[in-house]
């Protein structure tokens, strides 16, 4: 199965699930990243799987849930990063890099929820174009019909 058709699975499958239920299952893909992340060590970075909770609360809740999770991650990381960390503290270099990844965290979750709203306006375009379609089939069909009648009309 590749991974198109996988994610296509999922998203069929978590459609028409309620906002709380899908708040909850981020959350849990959070602390779940959270314990993974705190139980290796500082030097394997995890980064990329904070995303999988911005994903799930912008794709099926909406931007402004992304970005809320958005926020939520980050803390997340910070908070797991100071856990691990064995060097010095810097305040002013934690606080960038805390600016720097909510900023790619709110990118993404703002870019998931934009990209949700392009393809369902893609899916209904698309539906749309194939009833006219249809309708433009069987307009033509009875205007070809009544066009070989009245051909036929003054030959009999």
């Amino acid at each position: 199965m590749n991974a198109l058709r996988l994610i296509s699975r999922i998203d069929e499958h978590l459609q028409g699930r309620s906002r709380r239920s899908l708040l909850l299952l981020a959350g849990c893909a959070l602390v779940a990243v959270f314990f993974v992340d705190i139980v290796t060590t500082a030097e394997v970075h995890l980064t990329v799987f904070y995303l999988l909770p911005i994903s799930i609360a912008s794709w099926h809740i909406g931007a402004r849930w992304g970005v809320v999770a958005a926020l939520l991650s980050t803390a997340t990381y910070q908070i797991a990063d100071s856990l691990t960390r064995t060097g010095g503290f810097s305040f002013t270099l934690s606080a960038w890099n805390t600016a720097v990844i909510f900023g790619i965290f709110a990118v993404n979750a703002i870019s998931i929820s934009k990209l949700r709203a392009n393809l369902s306006e893609r899916r209904r375009l698309v539906s749309e174009l194939e009833k006219s379609r249809a309708r433009i089939a069987e307009l033509t069909e009875a205007a070809c019909k009544h066009c070989g009648k009245a051909a036929n009309y003054g030959r009999s």
